[in-house]
């Protein structure tokens, strides 16, 4: 049954918005109904909408429900009995890695934003779900009313014993979820820091990169929130970019044991009105880079909601002398008050120290330093609750034990050559990193025209184009990064087989943080060192730094036939990159000219022509490069195109010196390079290494 009615006569009913969306951006109200049919009725040439509340039939639609529900029940009964167990289990494990997913953005997203902002977070856990599947398991989870039964079971199956933290006073929510993550022990620093920590003292850590340093100050910081819910700002944290802010972010996130605790971060290459709105809402824990939090912080006077901070943290603080960093992180460290008054804990880290400093800290004597760029300097500057604990997990060594370093020695303009044959036979993920941002500039375009996957990585980029590069770095198979010291902290990247330094680094933290972006957790990993006559005396005395000798770093071998069949592609290569950077600055010098000529009111020259009515020279010439680039690229096309044997005969697979028959059956042989084994780059050196003569 249905009753015609007018469009303000019907039953309407105010949408109930929840507290959290107390920024409407000019929305008043909303309002809903149901049970109305839409029909159309002629009026002349036009159609005239007539509304018309329908009465439901209650009985026959619920008797079309339950005859749904027991064609559903038997096509699932009958499908259960043709799948095996072990199909069964796999299906419902993507069922539960979907809903995982799903639930941990949607958790994601409610605890940094609280409904609004969204834009701001990338999800990547929504890519295999199209909306008629997530529609399904929406209605489906709201009518069983278990919507987190699935993620709780996983969660539950994924759970390990947590008994060797039996040592350190954790609650009962930060032992389950390090259950739930997998971590059935702590690290080295862990086991240092927490103890000393969780008694509320303060702490200079000093731990190599990938040794679970984030945790070590994280979680004390989480138990002191779970204690103090809805008390405004308890923790800040402060870190050198944006890449490690967001990776000290995804960290304590994980650990998150309440809903209730909120962390935001405040980094550049963001609205600075969005992270306004985020500070104004006084979460639990803000972690920043010094300055856009000093930005936000002068600009909008949130200087009451920072003086009640309990728990500072500097981590990289060695990074964070800088001159850029240093004004804005003093200014911020004054703001934050006298700690004996706020009974503030400090915590700060770093994976280098100096010499002199660290011995002094060893021996618990009175921080001591003048010079504005130096860690003591920095400790002298910060007021202390009390005398600080001074925790060393990595008191021998600099560099991970778990990466194994080597040499190359070339000339600066063979050092492309060398890379592309690295890269080429050993394929992996791998960091490029190079001193400065034009030689990221020529190096990554080199290699993208010689058909390497390469991203680049710098601090002028975008911030949206600096998360796209890494976001492919991370998702594609052997991809390569080059980039400059930017990328040496906070990306925390699993499976990074290679890093190898195109140029030798200015200082020996600088060669420690890079070298850590491999061998992450469990895993080896590889430095690869390229070094030219002119940055001899650089190498010499950044071995001193790290107390090391010239003799300890093992040559990595290279095949001399093969550099030189690579070569007409490198100086290929070359020629092109060359004409594409001229052409660029040409572009950009005549662009520039026609805007000042503009300015000016005079007629610009580009538009002139000669007097046969050609074109004028700078086009001629343009047209000519362009060509010239096409010529080039089809050579190295043919070059790309060609495959390369080594060490057998084409006609006769079974002879020469390599029995490549054997290998194709075997599956033995490099991709790209026929007649070659894949080896992985670690295991050569270290037969190089273990076969070097001892002195």
């Amino acid at each position: 049954m249905s009753k015609a009615t007018n469009l303000n006569q019907l039953g309407w009913k105010p949408v109930q918005i929840p507290d959290k969306l107390d920024d409407f951006e000019g929305l008043l109200e909303l309002e809903e109904l149901d049970g109305v049919e839409v029909k159309y009725e002629s009026a002349g040439k036009l159609k005239m909408p007539v509304y018309e509340l329908v009465k439901p039939d209650t009985d026959a639609k619920k008797s079309a429900e339950e005859k749904t529900d027991r064609k559903e029940a038997k096509q699932n009964s009958n499908l259960k009995r043709k799948q095996s167990p072990e199909s069964q289990e796999t299906n419902l494990k993507k069922k539960q890695g979907k809903k995982s997913k799903k639930n941990k953005a949607e958790r994601q997203l409610k605890s940094e934003t609280g409904g609004d902002d969204a834009e701001e977070i990338e999800f990547t856990g929504f890519g295999s779900e199209d909306d008629s599947d997530s529609t399904t398991q929406k209605s489906h989870s709201s009518a069983s009313g278990n919507e987190f039964q699935a993620l709780e079971d996983e969660d539950e199956a994924n759970a390990v014993d947590v008994s060797k933290w039996s040592n350190i006073p954790l609650s009962a929510a930060i032992l389950g979820r390090l259950s739930k993550l997998g971590f059935s022990a702590p690290t080295h620093i862990q086991e240092l820091v927490l103890p000393v920590a969780m008694a509320g003292s303060d702490v200079i850590g000093k731990a190599e990169t990938g040794s679970g340093k984030t945790l070590a100050f994280g979680i004390p910081i989480l138990e002191h929130c779970l204690r103090n819910i809805n008390k405004g700002i308890q923790a800040l944290i402060m870190a050198p970019t944006r890449e490690l802010a967001q990776q000290i972010y995804n960290h304590l996130e994980q650990c998150n044991p309440s809903t209730d605790i909120h962390i935001v971060t405040v980094t550049g290459g963001l609205a600075i009105q969005k992270q306004q709105r985020l500070l104004a809402k006084k979460p639990s824990i803000v972690i920043g880079t010094p300055g856009r939090l000093w930005s936000v912080i002068s600009s909008q006077g949130f200087d009451e909601e920072f003086k009640n901070v309990k728990m500072l943290v500097l981590d990289e603080a060695d990074r964070l002398l800088q001159k850029n960093h240093f004004e804005e992180l003093h200014n911020i460290i004054d703001l934050l008050g006298n700690p004996k008054q706020t009974n503030r804990q400090t915590f700060i880290f770093s994976a280098t120290f100096d010499a002199h400093l660290q011995e002094n800290l060893r021996k618990k004597q009175l921080i001591d330093g003048n010079d504005k760029q130096s860690m003591g300097y920095l400790l002298k500057q910060i007021h202390f609750l009390g005398r600080p604990e001074f925790l060393d997990a990595n008191p021998e060594t600099s560099v991970a034990t778990k990466v194994t370093e080597g040499l190359v020695e070339c000339i600066p303009s063979q050092k492309d050559l060398y890379l592309y044959y690295f890269l080429l036979r050993y394929p992996g993920k791998t960091i490029v990193f190079a001193n400065g941002v034009e030689d990221v500039k020529r190096v990554t375009p080199l290699l993208k025209e010689l058909g390497v996957k390469a991203h680049s990585l710098y601090a002028q980029m975008e911030q949206k184009k600096r998360l796209q590069a890494l976001e492919r770095f991370k998702s594609e198979k052997d991809a390569i990064l080059i980039a400059t010291d930017v990328a040496a902290r906070g990306i925390d990247i699993p499976s990074v087989k290679h890093v190898i330094h195109y140029h030798v680094p200015h200082t020996a933290d600088m060669y420690i943080h890079r070298s850590g972006r491999t061998a992450r957790g469990t895993e080896q990993g590889l430095a690869i060192l390229m070094c030219g006559p002119k940055e001899l005396n650089q190498l010499k005395k950044l071995l001193y730094r790290l107390k090391r000798n010239l003799d300890e770093l093992t040559t990595f071998p290279v095949d001399v036939e093969l550099l030189g069949r690579f070569q007409p592609r490198v100086d290929l290569g070359h020629k092109i990159v060359d004409l594409m950077r001229q052409d660029g600055r040409l572009g950009r010098e005549e662009a520039w000219l026609k805007a000042a000529a503009e300015e000016l009111g005079l007629e610009s020259s580009d538009d002139s022509s000669d007097e046969d009515g050609g074109h004028s020279k700078k086009q001629v010439s343009a047209t000519q490069r362009h060509q010239k680039l096409r010529v080039l690229r089809s050579e190295l096309r043919e070059y790309l195109n060609e495959e390369i044997r080594v060490g057998f005969s084409s006609r006769y697979l079974t002879s020469g010196l390599v029995n490549m028959a054997d290998k194709l059956v075997k599956g033995e042989q490099h991709k790209t390079l026929i007649g070659l084994d894949t080896q992985e780059a670690i295991d050569v050196l270290k037969r190089k290494k273990k076969a070097k003569p001892q002195h």
